[in-house]
């Protein structure tokens, strides 16, 4: 009898965030409606942060084999991809396919073997990853067709397998990772990109590359107070998100140089900087709490209220903030991302006795799987961490997760 019983819609919720619940609502075959959610699961990549969480394949094999659909998905994953196929999904059904490999499915092996040979970088991971055998066979059938430049990637294979290798696997490891070491000594020194050193450089950079990581950043705490509030100036008047960040992300290491009355008579009339609660997340100000309380219980209710209020809320409050919280369940994943990043912030400087509603919506809402965690350590360091949430991290998709209760 499964442990936890779930509708499909829930069932589909905690596979996208890898909760452990999924796979306790399973003992045995599954309904036609949890099958397509499963099978669905196995080959498109559910993940929110496919830089940060944790890959899905161990997981999800769990479910398969505990909902006896082993052998249903296995002639899906050996299917040629399609061209339309994205790269994450491509990826999640090459580590599915390593997932049968490791289970001695000879099927499995010969399709990731076609990807190595043709030079595919995750194929090799995935082969790597299935252990002693799977880098045999690396180093029999791919280690010396790499070329010199690419044998880097020999020592993190040999790292990534716990487990003993032959001493003829060993030295054929050993002589491409020397063979690299070798020509790298010949190589050019890297000489890094020169980076600007002044305020109109780093403006420039910005205007013509937009990077993701704004030099105004690393360069704002040398800037005198008339160069910050250039800056401010520029962000209030930058209509492009991208530029308007970079602006934004000086006031993560300066102060905001204006009367932040300004700041909030602007959002109130509809006239918002870009990334405005992000700057105001920083401020402990009365006015920070009174716009981000009015965000909140305005009748078309502003998550980012919750990001204003990071610095300056009163305890007071809480109540309050805690009951809003259902209002912003139907936000888009990005958002309520966001949302509960502001809220973990905040809870990090919440008197744990107050804290526990705030971090137990954000676990059960929040979509990404490497959060979850400091949500979870959170709760467990204030000795409020549910027996059923501690069972069911057991199986969470994080190994981070798995590893706060299993140590």
């Amino acid at each position: 009898m499964a442990l936890v019983e779930l509708t499909t819609s829930e069932f589909a919720d905690a596979i996208q965030k890898g909760l452990g619940r999924a796979i306790l609502a399973i003992d045995g075959p599954v309904s036609a409606k949890f099958e397509a959610v499963i099978i669905n699961a196995c080959l498109v990549d559910q993940r929110h942060d496919h830089w940060f969480e944790t890959g899905r394949a161990p997981y999800m094999m769990r479910i398969a084999e505990k909902a006896k659909l082993t052998d249903k998905l296995l002639p899906l994953l050996l299917a040629p991809l399609e061209e339309n196929d994205g790269p994450r999904e491509k990826r999640l059904r090459k580590f599915m396919l390593g997932e049968y490999a490791l289970r001695g499915e000879e099927k499995a092996w010969e399709i990731l073997r076609e990807f190595a040979v043709n030079s595919d970088d995750v194929a090799w991971e995935v082969i790597a990853d299935i252990g002693p055998i799977g880098l045999e066979w690396l180093a029999n059938n791919i280690v010396e067709q790499l070329p010199t430049d690419e044998k880097y990637r020999v020592e993190y294979w040999k790292e990534d397998c716990h487990e003993a290798l032959t001493p003829a696997t060993e030295n054929i490891l050993e002589k491409a990772m020397k063979d690299f070491e070798e020509y790298r000594k010949h190589q050019p020194e890297y000489v890094p990109e020169a980076q600007p050193r002044t305020l109109d450089e780093a403006l420039q950079e910005i205007r013509s590359k937009k990077p993701k990581t704004s030099p105004l950043r690393t360069l704002g705490k040398r800037f005198s107070h008339a160069e910050v509030l250039t800056v401010a100036n520029l962000w209030l008047n930058e209509w492009d998100d991208q530029i308007g960040a970079c602006y934004a992300r000086l006031f993560e290491v300066r102060d905001f140089p204006m009367p932040i009355q300004f700041v909030a008579d602007r959002v109130l009339t509809g006239n918002s900087p870009i990334d405005f609660e992000n700057v105001l997340s920083a401020v402990n100000d009365p006015i920070c709490r009174l716009l981000g309380l009015h965000l909140i219980e305005q009748s078309e209710p502003d998550w980012r209220g919750y990001t204003c209020l990071v610095s300056s809320f009163l305890d007071d409050d809480i109540p309050l903030l805690v009951d809003s919280l259902p209002k912003f369940v139907a936000l888009d994943h990005g958002d309520l991302h966001d949302l509960c990043a502001a809220l973990r912030d905040a809870a990090e400087t919440i008197p744990s006795k107050l804290r526990t509603p705030i971090l137990e919506w954000t676990y059960e809402n929040n979509p990404c799987s490497f959060c979850r965690t400091q949500y979870a350590q959170m709760m467990l360091e204030d000795g409020t961490l549910s027996d059923f949430r501690r069972k069911e991290l057991e199986f969470d998709a994080s190994s981070e997760s798995r590893q706060l209760v299993t140590k």
